[in-house]
């Protein structure tokens, strides 16, 4: 379901001022006429919101409330895709049946019968600056795709001592129990079938902590669903242990900017809705496993052309798009096709993340995650970076990060 109007009920009347205030364009004048709905007791205003024309979208705010309490209460109109109800009907709940949830491992077995329409995300051989400007910056906005690079954080054959980062007891779990930034914890009821969290759509249920590690012991032994996400302040030292010295230099050169660091964190199961970010970011996986379906925004564009996803996934801004636009509980199966023999929705590829995985994720590059339903939950921490290319020597590299990445 994807929300297109906003209706706002008043309770009451019996105060000055508070008026839904709109601000509607005149032709030929450098401002625009404010239009005031006052509050009437049992009354409603219904208005379009989202990306809506200008002419419909229109500015609006809450006007000063000078004396007395306003009460109202807010709601929005949603509408469903046709593929998944030929009836829509208003309710309350999952939208889907009963989840039928699997997770496709890297050693599934796959039906002779039927030819695989998505393929495996690149790999790489490691993590460095070459790799992220020919994915992060070479290449079109319009045809970037994301790679992995396995065993990023060192092995994990238990070859060698552990990689601090890796585990439910290492460095993220340390920093999280001291941040400066509470987590927002997603909870679920006992018997909700909800699988899929989106921080506009279910902000109200969210819940600020500073996790202990009690706390992320008990959320790994909770039967519930729930999600986890918040910010982190390593260290310069503790950031070069996770990127690498190859990276850290960089930083300290200004080419490499990090811009937030973030945990995100879920049982088994759950998921993020298909979205893109505005910005660049490496996601190593420290435990548990994760599924990345992926897809370019040429692709999304298409898959949208076609009436298979909502035009609200299209983000004004050219590389960012919000989790709510495409909020479906159910699983990667289920809402992109992949046992199918042609995408449900657009084509693309899957990247899997076991422990010590990382993700290269350009900015515009779409992704809807899901967490394996084969182990109790999952953590990654999630490196937002920026790169200032003009201010690196790639003359070594010059054959080859010359080159466009298609």
């Amino acid at each position: 379901r994807w929300s297109r109007l906003t209706f706002v009920a008043y309770l009451n009347d019996d105060f000055k001022g508070g008026s839904t205030r709109f601000f509607v364009p005149v032709s030929g004048a450098s401002e625009p006429r404010a239009a005031e709905v006052q509050a009437a007791m049992g009354a409603a205003t219904c208005f379009f919101h989202g990306d809506h024309s200008q002419s419909l979208n229109l500015p609006h705010e809450g006007a000063l409330v000078e004396a007395g309490t306003k009460y109202v209460f807010r709601t929005d109109v949603l509408y469903m895709l046709p593929q998944v109800s030929q009836t829509p009907q208003p309710q309350i709940g999952p939208m889907l049946p009963p989840l039928k949830i699997s997770f496709a491992s890297k050693t599934r077995s796959r039906s002779p019968r039927r030819r695989q329409w998505w393929t495996e995300a690149q790999q790489i051989d490691d993590l460095s600056l070459k790799a992220l400007l020919q994915l992060c910056s070479l290449t079109q906005l319009h045809r970037r795709s994301a790679a992995v690079v396995r065993a990023a954080l060192g092995p994990s054959d238990g070859s060698t001592p552990g990689h601090p980062w890796l585990g439910w007891t290492g460095r993220a779990i340390e920093l999280s129990t001291s941040s400066a930034h509470p987590f927002l914890f997603f909870p679920t009821l006992p018997d909700s079938r909800q699988n899929a969290f989106s921080l506009e759509r279910h902000r109200a249920g969210t819940a600020k902590v500073v996790p202990s590690t009690d706390f992320w012991l008990w959320l790994l032994a909770s039967k519930q669903a729930w999600q986890m996400r918040g910010e982190l302040e390593p260290s310069p030292a503790q950031l070069a242990e996770l990127i690498g010295q190859s990276l850290a230099s960089a930083v300290e050169k200004h080419i490499f900017r990090v811009t937030q660091v973030s945990v995100w964190s879920g049982k088994g199961g759950t998921r993020t809705p298909l979205h893109s970010d505005s910005v660049h970011a490496l996601i190593f996986q420290l435990a548990g496993t994760k599924r990345f379906f992926l897809s370019s925004r040429a692709e999304i564009e298409d898959a949208v052309a076609k009436g298979l996803l909502p035009d609200a996934v299209m983000s004004e801004h050219c590389a960012a798009s919000r989790t709510d636009a495409f909020c479906l509980d159910g699983s990667l199966e289920e809402l992109h096709g992949l046992d199918a023999a042609e995408p449900k929705r657009a084509h693309g590829c899957i990247a899997v993340l076991n422990h010590g995985d990382c993700l290269i994720l350009p900015a515009g590059v779409y992704h809807d995650v899901e967490c394996s339903v084969e182990q109790p939950a999952s953590i990654s921490v999630t490196v937002r970076f920026a790169l200032d290319e003009w201010n690196c020597d790639t003359s070594s590299d010059e054959e080859d990060s010359g080159s466009e990445q298609t």
